[in-house]
């Protein structure tokens, strides 16, 4: 139920004006991926398998991730038979072409078209190599909300964070972590763990409240 109202609680969460911003995604932010998809070049018989996730179409804005080709996704879905993508570097690269913005593409069972190339950023340990990642936007389906607060009486807003998403659905558990602590966590002992989503702004004051089923 959660996810179908996404929208409706962004926009209800944005009207306090100690949130910055709201974006989601399909996949936690320090987890692994779990979702891969085959990607085909139009034309062609075969493809690359990658991992793919869904986001919310400002997610590229909200972390300051740069796209370094092409475009954005635009502020609201286009109506139409083809589904935009994004891609990273890494994805690129897999697919072998230099200049991916334009070119046709099946995946997920949908066909569409690669609108924009991001910088490669970290989305799983540092242990393991940037994964060529397929980025799908959606209004919808996406399971983990990243909230950017002020810093100022910010458990105040927490709490108003969890009275806006119970109102959209009672029935939903509602739990959050800052995102720095749960990267510390993960990285906690080692000095380079500061470097994982370096490209962030504000990372300190992201909130991701996980459990939207």
């Amino acid at each position: 139920r959660l996810q179908s109202q996404y929208i409706h609680l962004k926009n209800e969460l944005l009207r306090n004006s100690s949130i910055i911003n709201v974006t989601a995604s399909g996949k936690n932010l320090t987890s692994r991926f779990a979702n891969y998809t085959t990607v085909t070049l139009d034309g062609e018989t075969t493809g690359k398998t990658t991992p793919w996730t869904f986001v919310d179409n400002n997610f590229f804005k909200a972390f300051n991730i740069p796209v370094i080709a092409g475009s954005d996704f635009p502020e609201q879905n286009r109506r139409d038979t083809l589904t935009d993508f994004i891609i990273n570097e890494s994805a690129a690269k897999l697919l072998g072409i230099g200049e991916p913005v334009g070119k046709k593409i099946s995946a997920l069972d949908r066909k569409g078209r690669i609108i924009g190339v991001v910088r490669d950023f970290n989305l799983e340990s540092l242990h393991t190599p940037v994964s060529p990642v397929v980025f799908v936007p959606s209004e919808s389906e996406l399971a983990n909300i990243s909230v950017k607060i002020s810093s100022t009486d910010m458990m105040k807003t927490v709490g108003f964070i969890k009275e806006k998403f119970t109102q959209a659905d009672p029935d939903a558990i509602f739990t959050y972590s800052f995102l720095d602590d749960s990267i510390n966590k993960l990285y906690q002992g080692e000095a380079k763990f500061l470097q994982v989503f370096s490209a962030f702004s504000g990372l300190a004051i992201f909130i991701a409240c996980l459990g939207i089923v």
